[in-house]
């Protein structure tokens, strides 16, 4: 009998035929944040986090509209407008992420992010321990547990690649393949959430629409 479950790379491709967005940039993005998400979050506790409403919500507009900014220089297939350089008060892709890793409510935005992967691609949130026999099978348990162990207890660095598939029960080449899914995912959702919020704030004429229409634009 064919298998239609809804997998990890049937739903990475999915989100991406939706955003127009390629998963292979989607996977390399959200890799680049979540791998200094730990270390951000370190220094911005160091520093101390400017925690103040006007500051969370005025860093929140930049980053959400400098996100954009950087996602329009990549391929779309929906964006046939030429690469416009970006402005010169916004940064690199690598100061971008830096800047996002040490804000005060990423960490928790990066975990609701989860959340809606295991709901999206199990049904529920199971809220235990991952299991090998009840588990391996159930992708939104199994990317999680993949992501979190990769990029936030840091598992995956003091283990091998064998000894992490004998964890999860599964093989080399499945891990490779769900951990790859999993950051596509987590980045193109990630966008999603971006463009619904720079939308509303749009229409709610919180921030001005671009003169030129854009292709993420409602």
């Amino acid at each position: 009998m064919p298998d239609n479950r809804l997998t990890a790379e049937k739903l990475a491709a999915k989100l991406a035929n939706q955003t127009g967005f390629n998963v292979q940039d989607a996977k390399e993005f959200s890799e680049e944040m979540l791998t200094l998400l730990v270390a951000g979050q370190v220094v911005g506790e160091v520093n101390g986090f400017d925690d103040s409403p006007a500051a969370i919500t005025a860093g929140k507009l930049r980053l959400r509209h400098w996100y954009i900014l950087l996602v329009e220089q990549l391929p779309n297939v929906f964006n046939k407008d030429p690469i416009e350089p970006i402005p010169e008060e916004y940064g690199t892709r690598g100061e971008f992420i830096w800047e996002l890793v040490r804000t005060i409510w990423i960490k928790g935005k990066s975990t609701e992010t989860l959340d809606k992967i295991e709901i999206m691609l199990d049904g529920s949130i199971s809220g235990r321990p991952y299991d090998i026999e009840k588990d391996r099978r159930k992708d939104g348990k199994l990317v999680r547990t993949i992501i979190e162990d990769c990029f936030i207890t840091g598992e995956c660095k003091s283990a091998s690649k064998e000894e992490l598939a004998e964890k999860y029960g599964i093989s080399i080449s499945t891990l490779e393949s769900k951990k790859n899914a999993g950051m596509a995912i987590f980045g193109l959702m990630m966008f999603i959430y971006t463009v619904r919020r720079e939308n509303e704030d749009m229409q709610k004429g919180i921030i001005p629409r671009p003169e030129k229409k854009k292709w993420w634009i409602k």
